[in-house]
């Protein structure tokens, strides 16, 4: 066997090598129910994701696609399965969510608060007006 020879079938068996740890990585995120993620594979799988990419990217997209077609079930309420990243991500847009809306909630309680006194001063007013309609009155009628 000569060098050529040689150098590729140490390569064909490293591709094999890593087809086959590609394989039960993928079996083990899918038994396990775990997302299936591009990302997540060459984590997993110890190999990069341009590798990934450039060599069985039709296989993993599909797989990754059949994955997000997924949900659980969360509160009663069916969502799609999400990567830890994506849970964070969700999470940090909601914490920002209620932060606006309880600042929004506290501008709003104020607002209510000035009404009530506006209301108040208007009650207040109203009543003095009629009373002094009424002693007009009173006094009209006497004469």
């Amino acid at each position: 066997m000569n060098k050529k020879e040689s150098i590729e079938n140490a390569r064909n068996e490293r591709s094999k090598r890593k087809r086959e740890v590609l394989e039960i990585t993928l079996a083990r995120m899918r038994q396990s129910g775990s997302i299936i993620t591009i990302s997540g594979i060459a984590k997993a799988a110890g190999v990069s994701r341009a590798y990934l990419y450039n060599n069985y990217a039709k296989d993993l997209i599909g797989f990754r696609d059949e994955m997000r077609g997924q949900f659980s079930i969360i509160e009663g309420k069916k969502v799609p399965k999400r990567t830890d990243e994506e849970y964070m991500h969700v999470e940090s847009l909601l914490r920002r969510k209620i932060s606006r809306i309880e600042s929004e909630g506290k501008l709003l309680n104020e607002k209510i608060r000035t009404a009530h006194q506006t209301i108040k001063q208007l009650q207040l007013d109203l009543a003095l007006a009629l009373g002094r309609n009424e002693q007009l009155r009173q006094l009209t009628k006497k004469q």
